[in-house]
């Protein structure tokens, strides 16, 4: 039977007060079995100098505290942080205090040593290695309390996802976790973890994160670790999180960015009509010189651009795609009518974004050849952009002593005609 022993609500707000100075405000609401806690942290930041900050910490609710602490780059590639805090406890008020030294050891490996005195003496080590889409940190501990060794991973599937997993040997238990989050969009987060221990036993969590907001779920699966409970307790959230994403989330999004999209290109409605003009202007004075030099080169079998398209030629994430996977995931129903209306109102929005370079492209050979810049197309005389923010792309079919060739190139690619491999056989 599930059991939720407890539940954690977090929040911080952060107010630059200069450009030296930061104030936080954050709090902590928890309850576990039964029982309700919190915290409310008040801190400031100061910044020295590039290499020196310090920040001071006061907090209520569990007992009063004070904490300070003090970070210096001693060179490129090594900083110092030296803390010092006071923790009201029942024989009264405790200091503590801590050192920790860190060095980059490799290019992408930095070590940690830390020194701890107080309720919690100890001494402890670790080496993280940082890529840019992953990393592993290993940790060894030694303390009056507790020792141990851990070891952590985490990886970027995308930007948006990320799976981390962890082992972790102490004295006082042993405890294996993974996991992990997809951000929604800029502000909202979600997360799932499965952590299996002694002496913890099966424990699910779930975190949602909304800005700088977090709530924490812990969900007791087992009392004692189990094979049968965590299997079902990493199948189930995972098979709830892809049914959620394909049909909640990933609609969403996409309604999201087609929203976006249909905005944008109202807002680029006046501009881009004018360019539009002033492309066909220009067209319009070339056409008699390119006319001219279309029949020398069919004279002597040199280059002709039979037809050249400038725009969004390719189906992308936020049109033609959608329908597939809403089709794909069974999206029935619906008049034939209505679905062959919603086709050809898109085809017409997709003709809108594509405009016929051809006159302009011929305008550009020079001595049966053709050569383009890597950089955007739309820059070019007789050229302007359909699809301003969207990804573009520059279909050209040619005709090459007598033979046909088509060749499809994003907006930025640099092009050079004629090409053997162009050929279309």
């Amino acid at each position: 039977m599930l059991e939720v022993r407890a539940l954690q609500f977090s929040q911080s707000v952060e107010v630059p007060l200069s450009d030296t100075d930061t104030a936080t405000l954050a709090g902590v609401l928890s309850v576990q079995n039964g029982r309700g806690a919190g915290n409310l942290a008040v801190s400031f930041k100061r910044q020295f100098t590039a290499a020196t900050w310090a920040e001071a910490d006061v907090g209520f609710g569990q007992g009063p505290f004070f904490a300070m602490k003090c970070t210096h780059t001693l060179s490129k590639f090594s900083f110092a942080t030296i803390a010092l805090h006071f923790q009201d406890t029942p024989g009264g008020l405790a200091p503590g205090a801590s050192l920790t030294l860190a060095r980059q050891l490799w290019r992408h490996t930095v070590g940690t040593w830390t020194w701890k005195a107080g309720l919690d003496p100890g001494v402890g080590v670790s080496a993280a290695r940082t890529t840019d889409t992953s990393k592993l940190v290993w940790t060894a501990d030694v303390g009056f309390r507790k020792s141990g060794i851990g070891l952590q991973w985490q990886r970027e599937l995308s930007k948006r996802t990320h799976v981390r997993a962890g082992l972790k040997l102490a004295t006082t238990g042993l405890q294996l976790h993974y996991g992990g989050d997809h951000r929604l969009d800029d502000r909202n987060k979600l997360g799932v973890a499965l952590a299996v221990g002694i002496p913890t036993g099966v424990v699910l969590k779930a975190t949602v994160q909304r800005a700088n907001q977090a709530y924490v779920f812990p969900v007791m699966l087992a009392g004692a670790p189990s094979l049968r409970v965590s299997f079902y307790g990493t199948v189930l959230p995972l098979a709830l999180a892809y049914v959620v994403r394909r049909f909640v989330l990933l609609p969403h999004e996409r309604r999201q960015r087609r929203r976006k999209l249909e905005q944008r290109r109202r807002e680029n409605a006046a501009w881009t009509e004018q360019k539009r003009r002033e492309a066909l202007a220009a067209v319009r004075l070339m056409q008699e010189t390119v006319e001219r030099q279309i029949a020398a080169e069919e004279e002597r079998g040199g280059l002709v651009v039979v037809q050249a398209v400038y725009g969004k030629l390719r189906a992308g994430a936020d049109d033609d795609d959608d329908d597939k996977e809403n089709a794909a995931a069974g999206g029935g129903g619906g008049g034939e009518v209505e679905e062959e209306e919603e086709v050809d109102e898109e085809e017409a929005t997709r003709q809108q974004l594509i405009f016929d370079v051809t006159v302009a492209l011929q305008c550009l050979v020079k001595d049966s050849q053709l050569h383009l810049q890597p950089a955007s197309k739309a820059g070019l005389v007789g050229f302007y952009d359909p699809c301003v923010g969207e990804r573009k792309q520059l279909r050209v079919q040619y005709r090459f002593k007598g033979k046909l060739h088509e060749i499809e190139i994003d907006d930025k690619e640099q092009l050079s005609i004629p090409k053997r491999s162009h050929l279309v056989k």
